[in-house]
Formats: C-alpha cells, structure tokens, sequence
C-alpha cells in the first residue's frame, strides 16, 4: 500500500471517528430535548397538586417556563449540530414516567411524591448536562458546553429549593393526616 493510500484511509477513520462522536452528541442533546419535554408535561400536571401552597406553586410555573427555554436551547444545540429534534422520542420519556407514576400511587400524599419525584428528576438533569457539557467541550464545541453550564446552574438552584422545601411540604401533608 502506497503512502498516499495511507493518508486517505486515516483521514477517513479520523472522519468517521469525527462523525460518530458528533452523532452521540447530537443524539445525548437530542435526549436531553426529549427530557425537558417530558418535564414540561410532568410539572403541568403536577401544579394544581400545590393549590393549598401558593409559593410553591408559583415556583413551579416559574420553573415550568424555565424548563421550556431549557427544551428551546437544547433545539438550538442540535440545530448547531445539523439536525433536528422533529421525531425525537427517547428512553429518557419512560425515566420521567416511571417518576412520574411514583408520584400518582397514592392520592393523598401527592403532593409529596412531587416533591421526592421533581427533586430526583433536577438531579438526574445535572447529570445528563454534565455529561453533555463535557463531550461538548470534547469535542470543540465550547458554545453548547456553555449552554450546558448554564443549564447545570439553573437546575441546581432548583435542586437547592426543592431541598428546602420538602421537609416543609411533608410537615405539611402530616398536618391534612391528622385533620382528616
């Protein structure tokens, strides 16, 4: 084999390796659209459950809008990428499910189940964009690694509330116990 030859078939395995690591990108920011989606539904379900909570409440639409420009940057990042999220169905849907189902089981302590199930989810989020920020910055895309910063700060702002508030929310529900 001439060196020529050489040269052109790794040029092409370095192409290959090139595509195929911006296609697992593109496919984990793909996932992480699919999962702010399946959040978006979650949390609108889950605020008339924080009707007797205002301050709650309002956190959570606030949250809500978050969540949705979160699903916004993420369309932007694999737009970036050359792709787009039309289609895009992901196993991170039957995560947010089976948290979400947790949250159902049991009519009465609702409102607690969310707040075990949200504070579990604004975790699992970290970790998808941690992982998303590095294989960004891996790969030179330094922009979406920013995006997925700043993701990683608004979520656990949100962790960090939801921290505080759950020993509140289950003082709460033990008080419904004992008046009914």
């Amino acid at each position: 084999m001439n060196e020529d030859m050489k040269t052109n078939m790794n040029s092409d395995m370095n192409n290959d390796i090139d595509d195929n690591q911006r296609d697992t990108l593109t496919t984990w920011l793909k996932d992480a659209y699919a999962m702010e989606q399946g959040i978006v539904e979650v949390l609108e379900r889950q605020i008339g459950h924080f009707d007797d909570m205002p301050d709650a409440q309002e956190k959570m639409r606030q949250h809500l809008e978050l969540t949705k420009t979160h699903a916004d940057r993420m369309r932007s990042c694999v737009e970036r990428l050359g792709d787009d999220v039309s289609h895009v169905k992901s196993g991170m849907a039957n995560f947010l499910g089976a948290v979400q189902g947790m949250s159902t089981m049991m009519a009465n302590d609702k409102t607690v189940k969310d707040a075990m199930a949200n504070y579990a989810i604004e975790y699992f989020e970290i970790a998808s964009y941690m992982a998303n920020a590095a294989a960004a910055r891996e790969l030179g895309y330094d922009d979406i690694a920013d995006v997925c910063e700043m993701i990683i700060t608004e979520e656990q702002d949100m962790a960090d509330w939801l921290e505080m508030q759950l020993p509140m929310v289950v003082q709460q529900h033990l008080l419904t116990v004992v008046d009914t």
